[in-house]
């Protein structure tokens, strides 16, 4: 039987809708796929040179280089993606790294060919009205993709900003929780507001803190956590 590889498409800035991919890649590699193997990819979006006069070059003009900025930062967020499946109970013998430059759509589809890869998985930016149009005129990069992988793909769309984000909070302390049950965990409400912050939500704000320390208070309440102040500092724990 052939291995299975699944390509796991990374943006540069991890964004909410590569950490939505992820969460559907872990739960895959988990669940449906236990013995398949996972690529993370960053490409870093170098484009080709645009000459100044026409007929400067023969043949295809030379491509640009990426800065040592941008391959730190694409490091960075491959690590942070590899953290979070780690953490979420894949082990780190089933996956692997690669940065790559160049036009995004055209290295994953290369690398899909490479690799003999299974699916690749990408996160979806949702349905906002500039991006829509966008799309419309220039066609997005998952949608490219779609038309030109050898593969099959799988598109995970950024969940909804939720309403209660109380609520929110406390469904995500739980499952963090449940996900590291033999150890220590510590909260405040800044960190819980900041770590879990739902989709869309990129600037912490008294609204955002607020409702974290709700949430927190909810599970004191039914005994699933202790807080208690310390140094002026509201904290939770697991007993």
């Amino acid at each position: 039987m052939n291995e299975q590889i699944l390509l796991l498409g990374v943006d540069m800035n991890f964004s909410p809708a590569t950490q939505a991919m992820l969460q559907v890649a872990r739960s895959w590699l988990l669940e449906l796929a236990p013995q398949s193997q996972a690529r993370l990819l960053t490409v870093i979006p170098v484009p080709f040179d645009t000459p100044s006069s026409l007929g400067r070059f023969r043949g295809q003009a030379p491509r640009l280089s990426a800065t040592s900025v941008q391959r730190r930062q694409a490091r960075c967020s491959l690590q942070r993606a590899w953290a979070m499946l780690v953490q979420g109970g894949i082990a780190p013998g089933r996956l692997e790294m690669q940065v790559r430059e160049g036009v995004p759509v055209e290295e994953l589809v290369k690398v899909a060919a490479e690799r003999q890869v299974t699916c690749i998985v990408l996160g979806y930016r949702g349905a906002a009205l500039g991006q829509r149009m966008l799309r419309l005129l220039l066609g997005s990069t998952s949608a490219q993709v779609v038309r030109r992988a050898p593969c099959p793909v799988l598109l995970v769309p950024v969940p909804s900003a939720p309403t209660d984000l109380a609520a929110w909070y406390e469904a995500a302390i739980t499952r963090e929780l449940s996900e590291h049950a033999c150890g220590l965990s510590i909260f405040t409400p800044e960190e819980v507001a900041s770590r879990f912050a739902p989709p869309h939500r990129t600037r912490l704000r008294r609204k955002e803190v607020t409702a974290a320390k709700k949430a927190l208070g909810h599970l004191a309440d039914q005994g699933v956590l202790i807080c208690q102040q310390v140094k002026g500092t509201w904290q939770c724990f697991n007993d």
